[in-house]
């Protein structure tokens, strides 16, 4: 790839007498732009291939800024769990969030802040769009850009424990009899 600039040399006449030029050879840049251009579209891929996966996930995944306490993803599993629209969990602000302070999430979400430590749990929770399930839920501190973020895995158990309750039900009725 070379870049070309060139101009006449003029009489007073007007005539051309002479031509004066310089030539670049812009290969290698040509090879840093297509490179630069194929990281960025890998990038991309990248980006929207684990949007996918997120958003293809049997499990809820929701994570918030740190430093400002709002939702800033969240998958439709995450929001079908609590009962509400994504769009309306998108922006929320964690530490305003009253069930997270009622079932014990607020102080665990602390905690994994403050120390880096993996909280997990299963508590009975009624969630702020009134959704009441048993889940499991975990808390993992992660960084993006310098800035520590907060991920909450949370999966509804509902079925499991009322299979459970069952099962202990009728173990005390066998012995009973």
């Amino acid at each position: 790839h070379l870049f070309q600039q060139s101009q006449f040399l003029l009489d007073e006449s007007g005539k051309a007498i002479g031509v004066y030029g310089a030539i670049h050879d812009q290969t290698e840049m040509r090879k840093a732009e297509a490179a630069v251009r194929e990281s960025e579209k890998a990038q991309k891929d990248m980006v929207r291939f684990n949007q996918s996966l997120i958003a293809a996930a049997p499990i809820g995944i929701a994570s918030f800024n740190v430093y400002t306490g709002r939702c800033i993803s969240v998958n439709s599993d995450f929001a079908a769990t609590v009962g509400a629209k994504q769009e309306e969990l998108l922006g929320m602000n964690f530490r305003e969030i009253a069930s997270w302070q009622e079932f014990g999430l607020l102080k665990d979400a602390y905690q994994t802040i403050n120390t880096g430590e993996v909280i997990q749990r299963e508590v009975f929770f009624r969630s702020a769009f009134g959704n009441e399930k048993w889940i499991n839920y975990r808390f993992v501190r992660f960084y993006s850009n310098d800035i520590p973020h907060l991920l909450l895995i949370m999966n509804d158990t509902t079925e499991r424990k009322e299979v459970e309750e069952a099962l202990k039900k009728s173990e005390f009725q066998f012995r009973q009899i």
